[in-house]
């Protein structure tokens, strides 16, 4: 794990990047990784947001997810369970089922599970 000394530097240059050039996805993934080291879980949750914008399909899901996770151990679920409501993958709809149970609302957790995903696999769906 970096020092606090070597993040703060890296999060200034990697933050200038982005000004520079929004949808340098490096520059996205150096900020958050930077955050997660600082403790920022808040900044870091915000940067995989915006990465997430930048990018489509299975990356920008895997974003959204990453934020979710992330989120949960900084606030309440119900941030969480917003990150992942327009999910369209099954991995992400498996995730929001489970902060959803986390979270006491078994009927979102029961929707999440039963929607058809469009890249649902056979396997998936009759699980």
């Amino acid at each position: 794990m970096e020092s606090a000394d070597a993040l703060e530097p890296a999060t200034s240059a990697y933050s200038r990047a982005l000004e520079l050039e929004p949808a340098l996805l490096t520059a996205h993934l150096g900020v958050i990784r930077a955050a997660r080291g600082l403790g920022e879980t808040q900044t870091a949750v915000e940067s995989l947001r915006a990465a997430a914008e930048g990018v489509c399909g299975p990356i920008a899901a895997a974003f959204r997810r990453a934020a979710a996770g992330a989120s949960l151990g900084a606030g309440p679920r119900e941030a969480a369970i917003a990150l992942l409501d327009q999910a369209e993958d099954t991995a992400s709809h498996w995730t929001l089922a489970e902060t959803a149970l986390l979270a006491g609302d078994t009927q979102k957790a029961i929707e999440a599970l039963e929607a058809s995903a469009p890249n649902q696999t056979p396997a998936a769906h009759t699980v």
